[in-house]
Protein backbone atom coordinates (compact mmCIF):
# COMPACT_ATOMS: atom_id res chain seq x y z
CA UNK A 1 0.00 0.00 0.00
CA UNK A 2 2.16 3.08 -1.18
CA UNK A 3 0.59 6.57 -1.01
CA UNK A 4 2.08 9.87 -3.52
CA UNK A 5 1.62 13.79 -3.04
CA UNK A 6 -1.17 13.77 -5.32
CA UNK A 7 -3.57 11.12 -3.46
CA UNK A 8 -2.17 11.46 0.31
CA UNK A 9 -5.29 13.04 2.03
CA UNK A 10 -7.52 11.20 0.13
CA UNK A 11 -5.86 7.61 1.12
CA UNK A 12 -5.17 9.12 4.66
CA UNK A 13 -9.72 10.48 4.92
CA UNK A 14 -9.97 6.14 3.29
CA UNK A 15 -7.41 4.68 5.31
CA UNK A 16 -9.18 6.75 8.91
CA UNK A 17 -12.58 5.48 7.54
CA UNK A 18 -11.69 1.96 7.53
CA UNK A 19 -9.62 1.14 10.76
CA UNK A 20 -12.72 3.11 12.78
CA UNK A 21 -15.19 0.88 11.09
CA UNK A 22 -13.68 -2.44 11.20
CA UNK A 23 -10.76 -4.58 13.17
CA UNK A 24 -7.58 -3.11 11.82
CA UNK A 25 -6.99 -7.46 11.21
CA UNK A 26 -9.97 -7.21 8.86
CA UNK A 27 -8.56 -3.96 7.22
CA UNK A 28 -5.03 -5.40 7.15
CA UNK A 29 -6.23 -9.05 5.31
CA UNK A 30 -8.49 -6.93 2.62
CA UNK A 31 -4.65 -4.96 1.59
CA UNK A 32 -3.12 -8.10 1.98
CA UNK A 33 -0.77 -6.72 4.81
CA UNK A 34 -0.16 -8.00 8.51
CA UNK A 35 -2.00 -5.84 11.18
CA UNK A 36 1.18 -4.53 13.06
CA UNK A 37 2.55 -3.48 9.34
CA UNK A 38 -0.93 -1.57 8.68
CA UNK A 39 -0.39 -0.06 12.16
CA UNK A 40 3.06 1.13 11.61
CA UNK A 41 1.56 2.40 8.27
CA UNK A 42 -1.28 4.22 10.61
CA UNK A 43 1.37 5.56 12.82
CA UNK A 44 3.75 7.20 9.82
CA UNK A 45 0.75 8.71 8.22
CA UNK A 46 -0.18 10.15 11.42
CA UNK A 47 -3.88 8.75 11.45
CA UNK A 48 -5.39 7.88 15.34
CA UNK A 49 -6.64 4.18 16.04
CA UNK A 50 -8.98 2.94 18.11
CA UNK A 51 -7.92 2.19 21.58
CA UNK A 52 -6.88 -1.50 22.86
CA UNK A 53 -10.36 -3.33 23.40
CA UNK A 54 -12.26 -0.78 21.81
CA UNK A 55 -14.07 -3.77 19.40
CA UNK A 56 -14.63 -5.77 22.11
CA UNK A 57 -16.10 -3.19 24.20
CA UNK A 58 -17.90 -1.94 20.95
CA UNK A 59 -19.56 -5.35 20.70
CA UNK A 60 -20.45 -6.25 24.68
CA UNK A 61 -22.44 -2.91 24.07
CA UNK A 62 -20.37 -1.15 26.53
CA UNK A 63 -18.98 2.75 25.81
CA UNK A 64 -16.76 3.42 23.85
CA UNK A 65 -14.56 6.62 23.27
CA UNK A 66 -15.98 8.64 20.34
CA UNK A 67 -14.58 8.68 16.80
CA UNK A 68 -12.19 11.21 17.14
CA UNK A 69 -11.34 14.07 13.69
CA UNK A 70 -8.08 13.66 11.21
CA UNK A 71 -6.15 16.42 12.01
CA UNK A 72 -3.95 17.52 9.10
CA UNK A 73 -0.88 15.73 8.20
CA UNK A 74 1.96 17.68 9.84
CA UNK A 75 5.78 17.39 8.56
CA UNK A 76 8.24 15.51 10.44
CA UNK A 77 8.38 15.89 14.00
CA UNK A 78 11.47 17.97 15.70
CA UNK A 79 13.13 14.85 17.45
CA UNK A 80 10.94 12.10 17.12
CA UNK A 81 13.45 10.38 15.12
CA UNK A 82 15.99 10.35 17.15
CA UNK A 83 14.94 7.28 19.19
CA UNK A 84 17.80 6.85 21.97
CA UNK A 85 20.03 9.09 23.48
CA UNK A 86 23.14 8.58 21.72
CA UNK A 87 21.87 10.23 18.49
CA UNK A 88 20.80 12.95 20.65
CA UNK A 89 23.82 13.71 22.83
CA UNK A 90 27.60 15.07 21.70
CA UNK A 91 29.74 11.80 21.99
CA UNK A 92 32.49 14.10 23.57
CA UNK A 93 30.49 15.94 26.65
CA UNK A 94 29.36 12.19 28.10
CA UNK A 95 32.54 12.23 30.24
CA UNK A 96 31.05 15.89 31.18
CA UNK A 97 28.02 14.37 32.22
CA UNK A 98 28.52 11.88 34.30
CA UNK A 99 31.52 13.81 36.00
CA UNK A 100 28.20 16.44 36.63
CA UNK A 101 25.96 13.87 38.24
CA UNK A 102 28.49 12.56 40.09
CA UNK A 103 28.81 16.04 41.93
CA UNK A 104 25.04 16.60 42.26
CA UNK A 105 24.79 19.66 39.92
CA UNK A 106 21.89 21.01 38.49
CA UNK A 107 22.68 20.04 34.76
CA UNK A 108 21.02 22.13 31.81
CA UNK A 109 21.52 19.12 29.54
CA UNK A 110 21.28 21.50 26.33
CA UNK A 111 24.56 21.65 26.85
CA UNK A 112 25.26 18.12 26.32
CA UNK A 113 23.16 17.80 22.71
CA UNK A 114 24.50 17.63 19.42
CA UNK A 115 25.02 20.95 17.74
CA UNK A 116 22.02 20.90 15.50
CA UNK A 117 19.59 19.47 17.76
CA UNK A 118 20.07 22.27 20.57
CA UNK A 119 19.60 24.82 18.03
CA UNK A 120 16.28 22.94 16.54
CA UNK A 121 15.32 22.26 20.10
CA UNK A 122 15.55 25.71 21.40
CA UNK A 123 13.72 27.22 18.18
CA UNK A 124 11.23 24.67 19.25
CA UNK A 125 10.71 25.25 22.92
CA UNK A 126 10.55 29.24 22.02
CA UNK A 127 7.80 28.62 19.73
CA UNK A 128 5.81 26.60 22.36
CA UNK A 129 2.27 28.42 23.14
CA UNK A 130 -0.20 26.75 25.26
CA UNK A 131 -3.63 28.61 25.40
CA UNK A 132 -7.49 27.17 26.48
CA UNK A 133 -8.74 27.33 22.53
CA UNK A 134 -5.96 25.56 20.53
CA UNK A 135 -5.04 22.41 22.17
CA UNK A 136 -5.81 19.61 20.63
CA UNK A 137 -9.22 17.92 22.32
CA UNK A 138 -8.80 15.22 20.03
CA UNK A 139 -6.11 13.20 22.02
CA UNK A 140 -7.57 9.94 22.83
CA UNK A 141 -6.15 10.44 26.99
CA UNK A 142 -8.41 13.78 27.16
CA UNK A 143 -11.20 12.38 25.41
CA UNK A 144 -11.21 9.10 27.43
CA UNK A 145 -10.35 11.71 30.75
CA UNK A 146 -13.44 14.32 29.57
CA UNK A 147 -15.56 11.06 29.21
CA UNK A 148 -14.79 9.60 32.58
CA UNK A 149 -15.33 12.54 34.48
CA UNK A 150 -18.32 13.21 33.03
CA UNK A 151 -19.68 9.48 33.64
CA UNK A 152 -18.47 9.66 37.46
CA UNK A 153 -20.20 12.98 38.10
CA UNK A 154 -23.54 11.44 36.51
CA UNK A 155 -23.09 8.37 39.03
CA UNK A 156 -22.13 10.20 41.91
CA UNK A 157 -25.11 12.21 41.87
CA UNK A 158 -27.60 9.20 40.71
CA UNK A 159 -25.67 6.89 43.59
CA UNK A 160 -25.23 9.36 46.39
CA UNK A 161 -26.72 6.55 48.85
CA UNK A 162 -24.58 3.72 46.97
CA UNK A 163 -21.78 3.15 49.97
CA UNK A 164 -24.69 3.59 52.86
CA UNK A 165 -26.30 0.94 51.68
CA UNK A 166 -23.70 -1.22 49.96
CA UNK A 167 -24.84 -4.00 51.89
CA UNK A 168 -28.25 -4.46 52.01
CA UNK A 169 -30.80 -6.02 49.86
CA UNK A 170 -32.50 -3.04 48.66
CA UNK A 171 -29.55 -2.03 46.77
CA UNK A 172 -30.08 -4.54 43.81
CA UNK A 173 -33.58 -3.09 43.54
CA UNK A 174 -32.77 0.89 43.45
CA UNK A 175 -29.87 0.02 41.22
CA UNK A 176 -32.26 -1.55 38.76
CA UNK A 177 -34.02 1.89 38.66
CA UNK A 178 -30.90 3.96 37.97
CA UNK A 179 -30.69 5.18 34.26
CA UNK A 180 -26.63 5.32 35.20
CA UNK A 181 -25.14 2.09 35.70
CA UNK A 182 -22.68 1.75 38.42
CA UNK A 183 -19.51 0.75 38.09
CA UNK A 184 -15.81 1.34 39.28
CA UNK A 185 -13.24 4.12 38.20
CA UNK A 186 -11.74 3.86 35.12
CA UNK A 187 -8.11 4.97 35.20
CA UNK A 188 -7.38 8.13 33.38
CA UNK A 189 -4.86 10.94 33.67
CA UNK A 190 -4.12 12.20 36.63
CA UNK A 191 -4.93 15.50 37.14
CA UNK A 192 -6.92 16.99 40.04
CA UNK A 193 -8.28 20.38 39.58
CA UNK A 194 -11.26 22.55 39.99
CA UNK A 195 -14.16 22.06 37.34
CA UNK A 196 -13.17 26.29 36.82
CA UNK A 197 -9.69 25.34 35.82
CA UNK A 198 -10.36 22.10 34.15
CA UNK A 199 -9.80 23.11 30.46
CA UNK A 200 -6.28 25.11 30.90
CA UNK A 201 -5.06 21.45 33.00
CA UNK A 202 -6.05 19.89 29.85
CA UNK A 203 -4.56 22.13 27.61
CA UNK A 204 -1.11 22.04 29.77
CA UNK A 205 -1.35 18.03 30.13
CA UNK A 206 -2.27 18.30 26.20
CA UNK A 207 0.62 20.08 25.16
CA UNK A 208 2.68 18.29 27.44
CA UNK A 209 2.17 14.97 25.41
CA UNK A 210 2.37 16.27 22.49
CA UNK A 211 5.93 17.99 23.59
CA UNK A 212 6.92 14.34 24.87
CA UNK A 213 5.65 12.52 21.31
CA UNK A 214 8.58 15.16 19.58
CA UNK A 215 10.74 13.93 21.98
CA UNK A 216 10.24 10.25 20.76
CA UNK A 217 8.70 9.15 23.86
CA UNK A 218 4.71 8.47 24.67
CA UNK A 219 2.45 9.06 27.61
CA UNK A 220 0.03 6.69 28.20
CA UNK A 221 -2.11 5.20 31.57
CA UNK A 222 -1.93 1.92 32.96
CA UNK A 223 -4.60 -0.21 34.12
CA UNK A 224 -4.71 0.19 37.38
CA UNK A 225 -7.28 0.73 40.04
CA UNK A 226 -6.53 4.68 40.61
CA UNK A 227 -5.74 7.60 37.85
CA UNK A 228 -2.32 7.77 37.07
CA UNK A 229 -0.15 8.97 34.07
CA UNK A 230 3.58 7.29 33.08
CA UNK A 231 5.83 9.26 30.46
CA UNK A 232 7.77 7.29 28.49
CA UNK A 233 11.20 8.46 27.35
CA UNK A 234 14.25 7.05 25.77
CA UNK A 235 12.99 3.54 27.66
CA UNK A 236 12.25 5.47 31.25
CA UNK A 237 9.46 5.68 32.80
CA UNK A 238 8.24 8.24 35.04
CA UNK A 239 5.00 9.13 36.54
CA UNK A 240 3.06 12.65 36.07
CA UNK A 241 0.79 14.72 38.17
CA UNK A 242 -0.90 17.63 37.68
CA UNK A 243 -2.64 19.36 41.04
CA UNK A 244 -4.44 22.30 41.53
CA UNK A 245 -3.28 23.59 45.31
CA UNK A 246 -5.53 23.89 48.02
CA UNK A 247 -5.71 26.90 50.27
CA UNK A 248 -6.85 27.77 53.63
CA UNK A 249 -9.39 30.40 54.45
CA UNK A 250 -11.36 30.84 57.64
CA UNK A 251 -14.66 29.23 57.39
CA UNK A 252 -18.09 31.19 57.12
CA UNK A 253 -19.18 29.33 59.93
CA UNK A 254 -17.41 30.16 62.24
CA UNK A 255 -17.95 34.29 61.33
CA UNK A 256 -21.62 33.68 62.28
CA UNK A 257 -22.28 34.87 65.93
CA UNK A 258 -26.06 32.73 66.23
CA UNK A 259 -24.15 29.55 65.69
CA UNK A 260 -21.88 28.13 67.97
CA UNK A 261 -19.91 24.68 67.72
CA UNK A 262 -17.30 23.52 69.57
CA UNK A 263 -16.72 20.84 66.60
CA UNK A 264 -17.27 23.79 63.68
CA UNK A 265 -14.10 23.73 61.42
CA UNK A 266 -12.18 27.20 61.69
CA UNK A 267 -10.66 26.58 58.35
CA UNK A 268 -11.56 25.50 54.96
CA UNK A 269 -9.59 24.53 51.99
CA UNK A 270 -10.80 25.82 48.54
CA UNK A 271 -8.90 25.98 45.35
CA UNK A 272 -6.66 28.42 44.58
CA UNK A 273 -5.89 28.95 40.86
CA UNK A 274 -2.14 27.59 41.34
CA UNK A 275 -1.61 24.62 39.50
CA UNK A 276 1.66 22.32 40.25
CA UNK A 277 3.01 19.57 38.38
CA UNK A 278 4.92 16.80 40.04
CA UNK A 279 7.24 14.48 38.07
CA UNK A 280 8.97 11.22 39.42
CA UNK A 281 11.44 8.45 38.63
CA UNK A 282 10.02 4.86 38.38
CA UNK A 283 12.44 2.32 39.41
CA UNK A 284 12.92 -0.01 36.53
CA UNK A 285 14.79 -3.80 37.04
CA UNK A 286 18.21 -2.59 36.89
CA UNK A 287 17.99 -0.01 40.03
CA UNK A 288 15.62 -1.20 42.71
CA UNK A 289 18.38 0.32 45.32
CA UNK A 290 17.86 3.27 44.21
CA UNK A 291 15.98 6.29 44.92
CA UNK A 292 13.08 8.15 43.16
CA UNK A 293 14.25 11.34 42.25
CA UNK A 294 11.07 13.60 41.71
CA UNK A 295 10.83 16.85 40.73
CA UNK A 296 8.15 19.56 41.30
CA UNK A 297 6.95 22.43 39.06
CA UNK A 298 4.30 25.33 40.42
CA UNK A 299 3.02 28.45 39.37
CA UNK A 300 4.17 31.89 40.22
CA UNK A 301 2.92 34.81 39.45
CA UNK A 302 5.57 35.96 36.93
CA UNK A 303 6.09 32.53 36.14
CA UNK A 304 3.03 29.93 34.91
CA UNK A 305 3.35 26.44 34.44
CA UNK A 306 2.83 27.58 30.87
CA UNK A 307 5.97 28.87 30.66
CA UNK A 308 8.04 26.09 32.37
CA UNK A 309 8.03 23.66 29.37
CA UNK A 310 11.67 24.39 28.61
CA UNK A 311 12.34 23.20 32.21
CA UNK A 312 10.04 20.17 32.76
CA UNK A 313 11.55 19.22 29.58
CA UNK A 314 15.20 19.51 30.47
CA UNK A 315 14.22 17.68 33.53
CA UNK A 316 12.63 14.28 31.48
CA UNK A 317 15.91 14.33 29.38
CA UNK A 318 18.15 14.75 32.53
CA UNK A 319 16.43 12.32 34.77
CA UNK A 320 16.41 10.03 31.06
CA UNK A 321 20.46 10.83 30.95
CA UNK A 322 20.92 10.00 34.52
CA UNK A 323 19.05 7.10 34.95
CA UNK A 324 20.53 5.31 31.65
CA UNK A 325 23.70 6.15 32.80
CA UNK A 326 22.96 4.05 36.36
CA UNK A 327 21.58 1.32 34.12
CA UNK A 328 24.88 1.43 32.30
CA UNK A 329 26.91 1.38 35.27
CA UNK A 330 25.02 -1.38 36.46
CA UNK A 331 25.01 -3.78 33.78
CA UNK A 332 29.00 -3.16 33.37
CA UNK A 333 29.25 -4.02 37.55
CA UNK A 334 27.00 -7.46 37.03
CA UNK A 335 29.41 -7.94 33.75
CA UNK A 336 32.20 -7.31 35.98
CA UNK A 337 30.24 -9.64 38.74
CA UNK A 338 29.35 -12.77 36.03
CA UNK A 339 33.27 -12.85 35.11
CA UNK A 340 34.46 -12.68 38.70
CA UNK A 341 31.97 -15.64 39.37
CA UNK A 342 32.69 -17.43 35.85
CA UNK A 343 36.40 -17.25 36.91
CA UNK A 344 35.88 -18.28 40.16
CA UNK A 345 34.40 -21.78 39.06
CA UNK A 346 36.90 -21.59 36.34
CA UNK A 347 39.41 -22.09 38.77
CA UNK A 348 37.19 -24.41 41.24
CA UNK A 349 37.02 -26.54 38.26
CA UNK A 350 41.16 -26.76 37.89
CA UNK A 351 41.46 -27.26 41.24
CA UNK A 352 39.16 -30.62 41.30
CA UNK A 353 40.48 -31.77 38.46
CA UNK A 354 44.31 -31.13 39.23
CA UNK A 355 43.23 -33.22 42.70
CA UNK A 356 41.90 -35.85 40.68
CA UNK A 357 44.63 -36.40 38.61
CA UNK A 358 46.86 -36.35 42.12
CA UNK A 359 44.53 -38.75 43.49
CA UNK A 360 44.47 -40.72 40.25
CA UNK A 361 48.58 -41.43 40.26
CA UNK A 362 49.18 -44.90 42.65
CA UNK A 363 45.84 -46.28 40.27
CA UNK A 364 47.69 -45.21 37.24
CA UNK A 365 51.11 -46.60 38.33
CA UNK A 366 49.79 -49.68 39.39
CA UNK A 367 48.05 -50.43 35.75
CA UNK A 368 51.45 -49.49 34.34
CA UNK A 369 52.97 -52.07 36.89
CA UNK A 370 50.42 -54.70 36.03
CA UNK A 371 50.49 -53.88 32.81
CA UNK A 372 54.32 -53.92 31.94
CA UNK A 373 54.21 -57.95 34.32
CA UNK A 374 51.51 -59.38 31.58
CA UNK A 375 53.79 -58.08 29.24
CA UNK A 376 56.11 -59.91 30.20
CA UNK A 377 54.23 -63.13 30.99
CA UNK A 378 53.34 -63.22 27.34
CA UNK A 379 57.25 -62.98 26.13
CA UNK A 380 57.45 -65.69 28.77
CA UNK A 381 54.37 -67.98 27.42
CA UNK A 382 55.89 -67.11 23.63
CA UNK A 383 59.54 -68.35 24.78
CA UNK A 384 58.30 -71.93 25.45
CA UNK A 385 56.13 -72.95 22.47
CA UNK A 386 59.29 -74.03 20.85
CA UNK A 387 59.12 -76.84 24.14
CA UNK A 388 55.77 -78.05 22.70
CA UNK A 389 56.07 -80.62 19.85
CA UNK A 390 52.48 -80.96 18.49
CA UNK A 391 51.63 -78.26 16.67
CA UNK A 392 47.97 -77.81 18.57
CA UNK A 393 49.78 -77.50 21.63
CA UNK A 394 51.79 -74.74 19.83
CA UNK A 395 49.06 -72.79 18.39
CA UNK A 396 47.28 -72.78 21.93
CA UNK A 397 49.93 -71.27 23.94
CA UNK A 398 50.60 -68.94 20.82
CA UNK A 399 47.14 -67.55 20.96
CA UNK A 400 46.73 -67.39 24.67
CA UNK A 401 49.79 -65.21 24.85
CA UNK A 402 48.24 -63.00 22.24
CA UNK A 403 45.10 -62.57 24.67
CA UNK A 404 47.43 -61.96 27.51
CA UNK A 405 49.25 -58.72 25.45
CA UNK A 406 45.60 -57.53 24.64
CA UNK A 407 45.28 -57.69 28.19
CA UNK A 408 48.28 -55.87 28.93
CA UNK A 409 47.29 -53.39 26.24
CA UNK A 410 43.48 -52.75 27.86
CA UNK A 411 44.82 -51.95 31.17
CA UNK A 412 47.72 -50.07 30.03
CA UNK A 413 47.14 -45.80 31.41
CA UNK A 414 49.60 -44.28 28.88
CA UNK A 415 47.06 -42.44 27.33
CA UNK A 416 44.40 -41.64 29.95
CA UNK A 417 47.92 -40.13 31.32
CA UNK A 418 48.43 -38.02 28.27
CA UNK A 419 44.56 -36.95 28.74
CA UNK A 420 44.38 -36.23 31.92
CA UNK A 421 47.78 -33.53 31.47
CA UNK A 422 46.92 -32.21 28.54
CA UNK A 423 43.47 -31.45 30.49
CA UNK A 424 45.07 -29.48 32.90
CA UNK A 425 47.18 -27.90 30.50
CA UNK A 426 44.22 -26.81 28.59
CA UNK A 427 42.67 -24.74 31.74
CA UNK A 428 45.67 -23.04 31.97
CA UNK A 429 45.87 -21.65 28.32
Amino acid sequence: MYYTDNNMEQEREKLFNEVWEEPLTTVAKRYGVSDNGLRKRCIKLQIPLPPNGYWAKLKAGKTVPEKPSLLPLVNDRILGKYRNLEQLLNIETLDKINESFNDNKDIDMSQFLKPDVREKLDNWIKSICVKKSNYNKNNPLIIEYQNEMKYRKARDDEHQFRDIFRYSYSISIISSRNKIEYRENKPVLDICVSQHHIERALAIVAVLIELVEELGGRVYVQQENKDNTIIKLYDHSFSFKLREIMQKRRSLLSTDQNNYSAFRPLYEKIPSGIFEIEISDIDNYWNKSTTMNSCKFEDTNNHLLENQFSSILNFLMKEAIRLEIQKIEIEKLNEEKMIEERNIREMEKRRINRKKVFDNIETQMEKWNKSKELLLFADELEGVILDFSDDLSRKLISDYASLVRKKAESINPIEDIINEVKGILDENE
